[in-house]
């Protein structure tokens, strides 16, 4: 079955997925259950082969939810990844069985196997119903995730806004500029969250990556949360009680948890940016630069002959060229040594061009052109 990837091989293509491809990652699952379930019930009685297709299509309506669930709210590659090696690999599992029965020799056994077929059948449908329920919850965990960090932002929100209303008026200046301090930290903070957020929805990018770092900032944020949570409940009993030292010790703690979560979300941002925005000037650096394929006298070129050039030059470098920038920018390359890079490629490729042009092959070829251009 050689349309069957490997776990291992379907979580590399996932990490490495990106705007169509990730697109693409459902409708890929979906043809090779398909293709299975085609093959192993071909030679299958009707009530059975029906039986087994409208399993899988309750299974690939679940696939079409959770695609249109990240969609909506964000993609979640490991959902794909971990159906692929559970699910999918135990509905391959059935389908052998039941397709081992169904192709066996009825002559060569000494039983009826039609109950054995119906068995196997049996556990075919369970293994795509078990697919449907796994698919069902995840989806729900993918809107319920988001929600959940909404939750978290707002609640945030809400208790700096409750120490600001609590500490206005206090005569204390010191607290007054505490507070200033946290109420700027924890939008920079939110702020972090929402770019980090906007690039994991971004499906033109990597998924994988984004999700790795938007897990960092989820994790952050709600321990910052839980800390407002606490000390923002403490400041109002000791304001309550003009516990004015209590105040000031509990306001401190708030501040410098404001200060480390919005340094940290800060060196997130910075750590999911510079293997996209610095990539990305890089390769559009690269794309600029294109190769003449063929070296001849511009003056006697026609406008068609240039377009046609052109378009040979780019359909051969633009493929190698990215792979080339994709390299450097997945290898952490900031713009300055990229640039190097690029320099160094363009000297390599240029001393090589100029090496082989020197052979006395392509020498008596160049002398020939010019002889008959003076002609």
């Amino acid at each position: 079955m050689s349309y069957v990837s490997s776990p291992d091989d379907f979580d590399t293509l996932v990490d490495r997925a990106n705007g169509a491809d990730y697109e693409n990652i459902p409708v890929r699952l979906k043809k090779e259950i398909k293709d299975h379930v085609d093959e192993a019930t071909v030679m299958a009685d009707n009530v059975t082969k029906q039986t087994v297709e409208m399993a899988a299509s309750d299974t690939f309506k679940a696939m079409d939810d959770v695609a249109d669930a990240e969609r909506f709210y964000a993609p979640s590659p490991t959902t794909w990844k971990d159906f692929k090696r559970r699910e999918v690999s135990h509905i391959h599992e059935t389908l052998n069985d039941l397709s081992y029965l169904i192709n066996k020799n009825v002559n060569e056994v000494k039983e009826n196997i039609t109950d054995a077929i119906v068995e196997k059948t049996g556990s075919v449908v369970k293994s795509f119903r078990d697919a449907t329920e796994v698919l069902t919850a995840q989806k729900e965990a993918i809107k319920e995730e988001t929600m959940d960090m909404h939750s978290t932002l707002k609640n945030i929100n809400q208790n700096v806004r409750a120490l600001d209303a609590l500490l206005l008026k206090s005569d204390n200046e010191e607290i007054r500029k505490l507070v200033t301090s946290i109420k700027a930290d924890s939008q920079d903070a939110i702020d972090s969250f929402s770019h980090i957020y906007t690039h994991q929805a971004n499906r033109a990018l990597q998924p994988e990556r984004c999700k790795e770092v938007l897990l960092e900032a989820k994790d952050t944020m709600k321990s910052y949360a839980e800390v407002l949570n606490t000390y923002v409940d403490m400041s109002k009993a000791f304001v309550k009680n003009k516990a004015d030292n209590m105040v000031k010790s509990v306001v401190t703690k708030i501040s410098d948890a404001a200060k480390k979560t919005r340094t940290f979300m800060s060196s997130l941002k910075n750590k999911l940016s510079r293997g996209i925005e610095k990539g990305k000037k890089a390769f559009d650096t690269v794309n600029n630069f294109r190769m003449a394929i063929v070296i001849t006298s511009y003056d006697k070129r026609d406008a068609e002959q240039q377009n046609t050039l052109d378009g040979v030059a780019n359909m051969l470098m633009t493929p190698v060229s990215k792979h080339f920038v994709e390299k450097m920018a997945k290898s952490g390359l900031d713009n300055a040594n990229a640039q190097k890079a690029i320099d160094f490629a363009v000297d390599s490729f240029k001393n090589t061009l100029t090496e082989i042009a020197s052979k006395d092959k392509y020498q008596k070829m160049f002398k020939e052109n010019s002889a008959a251009v003076a002609r």
